[in-house]
């Protein structure tokens, strides 16, 4: 049976956890420490310590969302599940104190989009959301600096963001006399699969 998992309650948490989640991996390779800088923070707040820089701030925007009207007839003990899925942009804001911080970092998520597979298919495999970036649209939308800081006025800090068009599928509980809950895709599948005796599989996603 299906089981509600909390938290996150809402999709749009669960995206920016499962990718704080997936650049924490990233990061933690050889890659970054021959930079001395595996202790990158990554995070979905505005990093206003400076003891947390150099920092990743993880931003999720939704184009949209639906449901798809297929809730295969399945009910648990929190009420029917839905199937839904959306569109959206994933925005990776990077903070440092000197340019060539901002711009090793800068390297290191363009290399992660662009040539790590691991990436993509961790977000696919997510547990309680099927997400499938479009990792040849990768853009750089902001590189600057700016004077002033939460704690030093006369500090620099160097900002630079990128984003990348995402797709994705999830199921949650649907009604007006619940919470809204996200539930696991694996129990999901496996209700499935006991309900049409068959193999049940997301659909491959195509990414505009």
């Amino acid at each position: 049976m299906a089981e509600a998992v909390k938290p996150p309650i809402n999709f749009k948490s669960g995206v920016k956890h499962a990718i704080v989640g997936v650049l924490n991996e990233y990061l933690s390779g050889s890659a970054f420490s021959e930079y001395g800088m595996e202790d990158i923070t990554v995070g979905i707040e505005f990093p206003d310590k400076e003891e947390i820089y150099p920092y990743i701030e993880v931003d999720f925007k939704i184009s949209d969302i639906s449901p798809t009207n297929l809730n295969y007839g399945i009910v648990d003990d929190y009420g029917d599940i839905g199937e839904w899925k959306f569109t959206g942009k994933i925005g990776l804001a990077v903070y440092a104190l000197t340019a060539l911080e901002k711009d090793n970092i800068c390297d290191g998520i363009i290399s992660m989009v662009g040539c790590w597979r691991t990436f993509k298919d961790s977000l696919y495999n997510n547990e309680l959301i099927a997400m499938e970036p479009n990792c040849l649209s990768l853009s750089e939308d902001v590189d600057t600096k700016s004077i002033g800081t939460p704690w030093d006025a006369d500090k620099i800090i160097y900002n630079a963001l990128y984003s990348f068009p995402i797709v994705g599928l999830f199921y949650w509980h649907s009604g007006e006399s619940i919470t809204p809950a996200l539930v696991s895709r694996i129990g999901v599948t496996m209700k499935l699969q006991d309900l049409k005796g068959d193999d049940v599989g997301e659909d491959s996603f195509n990414v505009e």
